[in-house]
């Protein structure tokens, strides 16, 4: 018979696969996707008057994925922390990197918009594993 205390260890052992060789893979895909299209040269976006520019939505969106799939990936309890840092500092990497190409330019309020984009898909990897634990 297992102890309910093994059981528990068990269990986490078999939990084990999401932080795999696969999730860091597509973590990989992910920061490389961001990159290309991040400094490639694309046509000028029509913002129009909008009243949230489509390229800060567009920028949240991005990295609140990026930061759902870090804090999904990562173990520990300071996982969102990280999906938030990793995100943030990713979006901060492409900022500076676009200050060095000719044909893209930096903006704070890009990294702005990236830094909260990575805090709302932190936070709902939070949610959904709350929600999980409970049912």
């Amino acid at each position: 018979m297992i102890e309910p205390e093994k059981a528990t260890q068990q269990a986490r052992a078999t939990d084990a696969p999401r932080s795999s060789w696969f999730g860091w893979l597509l973590i990989a895909g992910y920061v490389v996707g961001v990159l290309v299209l991040g400094l490639t040269p694309g046509p000028q976006l029509n913002l129009g008057d909008t009243w949230v520019p489509q390229d800060k939505l567009g920028h949240l969106v991005v990295f609140a994925g990026f930061a759902a799939l870090l804090t999904a990936v990562l173990r520990g309890r300071r996982r969102a922390l990280l999906g938030v840092l990793g995100s943030t500092s990713l979006g901060g990497a492409l900022e500076l990197l676009q200050a060095l190409v000719p044909y893209r330019s930096a903006e704070l309020l890009d990294l702005v918009a990236d830094a909260v984009g990575a805090v709302l898909g932190a936070g709902l990897v939070g949610i959904v594993r709350s929600l999980r634990s409970v049912n």
